[in-house]
């Protein structure tokens, strides 16, 4: 026979059969995902960290405890917080505390070891954005390779930008070098600081002006800050004369006469000129304004790693504290270790499940 009257018709368009158009659209559609078969893995553990923002005796407690199962713990609570979220919260409490207990002693401020500058060494040593700006600063160190023709567009802490003479004195050269250094960072645009840094120099000022501390020791504070805790550790392996200059000037402060090096004693007058230099490149940076946080995606893993070395040893007497723990132990004590991957059968069944969905939509897109 010429005509099979047993074959299936051709496909019509929807239009021609009289169902909505708004059911079937000719438009295109995006691939489905086998991500539709699978859940997304869920956080256990993460939202244990924000029981140290509820209760900020926890964060003074972790923070000045030694850990054996965790040595580095300071550094992952660090970036716990970081990916929580609530790192500012946490930095705004302990700052606090610190503040309370030392505003009438400015001068020990952020220096000795408590648990705001644990957290904020922490930040400094574990934000990629700190390390790049460190390395940057670094390189500025290094001796500059000429080459013919080339302008010279890095910056030398090691001459003058003049042709250094060899009348110049150790004391004149290390003047030129610490110029250089407050130069650079004055001529650095606002987005080339790392935006952790600019937060913590933000909320430290916030809480000089809150307590209503002498502004003259306002950039002392913060230099206990930019340049002892991240500049100076820098310079030790490369240049330690000009890391321990950096500390005066960053102190506000001069050699006295029984200093036991004759360079810094040579040139007292010539340090003490770039105090004011210093202090306005320091409020300045406090002043930049706070960028936005960056994403960072769940840190799941290193949360129960934490969980399970620090917040289940943790010891104190706060009652709430303790009650708080007791409750987040009875409903976490017994959570999976890890999450199931999905089996390879269900891999398989998943892709045969897209074949079959796309097949049947072919026939609404001819």
């Amino acid at each position: 026979m010429d005509n099979d009257n047993s074959s299936t018709p051709p496909a019509r368009h929807p239009s021609e059969t009289g169902v909505s158009k708004k059911r079937f659209s000719s438009t295109p559609r995006s691939p489905i995902s086998s991500d539709v078969f699978s859940a997304p893995p869920k956080d256990i553990f993460m939202p244990t960290i924000d029981i140290f923002i509820a209760h900020p005796v926890l964060l003074e407690t972790v923070l000045t405890t030694t850990y054996p199962g965790l040595p580095d713990h300071e550094d992952v609570f660090a970036r716990l917080l970081r990916a929580r979220r609530c790192l500012p919260d946490a930095l705004t409490k302990l700052l606090e505390l610190e503040f309370i207990k030392n505003a009438k002693n400015p001068h020990v401020l952020l220096r000795e070891d408590d648990a705001a500058r644990r957290l904020i060494s922490a930040m400094l040593k574990t934000e990629q954005s700190m390390h790049i700006f460190c390395t940057q600063f670094k390189a500025t160190l290094e001796p500059e390779k000429k080459v013919p023709g080339t302008p010279q567009k890095r910056l030398s802490f090691l001459k003058n930008s003049e042709p250094t003479t060899p009348e110049l004195s150790e004391g004149n050269k290390l003047i030129l070098q610490l110029r250089n250094c407050i130069s650079y960072f004055s001529r650095l645009p606002d987005e080339n600081f790392p935006p952790e840094l600019i937060m913590v120099l933000r909320l430290i000022k916030a809480k000089v002006i809150e307590h209503k501390i002498d502004p003259a020791d306002c950039s002392k504070i913060l230099g206990a800050i930019f340049f002892l805790r991240l500049i100076c550790p820098a310079l030790v392996g490369q240049n330690i004369l000009l890391s321990k200059a950096l500390q005066f000037v960053s102190n506000q402060s001069t050699p006295e006469d029984n200093h036991n090096n004759q360079i810094f004693l040579s040139v007292r007058a010539k340090m003490e000129e770039l105090h004011q230099p210093t202090a306005g490149l320091l409020n300045r940076m406090a002043d930049i304004p706070a960028k936005e946080e960056t994403f960072m995606t769940s840190l799941e893993q290193t949360a129960e790693t934490f969980y399970r070395h620090v917040i289940c040893e943790i010891k104190t007497t706060d009652e709430a504290a303790l009650l708080a723990l007791a409750q987040l132990k009875e409903r976490l004590d017994h959570a999976p270790e890890t999450e199931e991957a999905p089996t390879a059968e269900c891999a398989e069944q998943g892709t045969k499940a897209i074949a079959r969905v796309s097949k049947r939509l072919s026939g609404f897109t001819k």
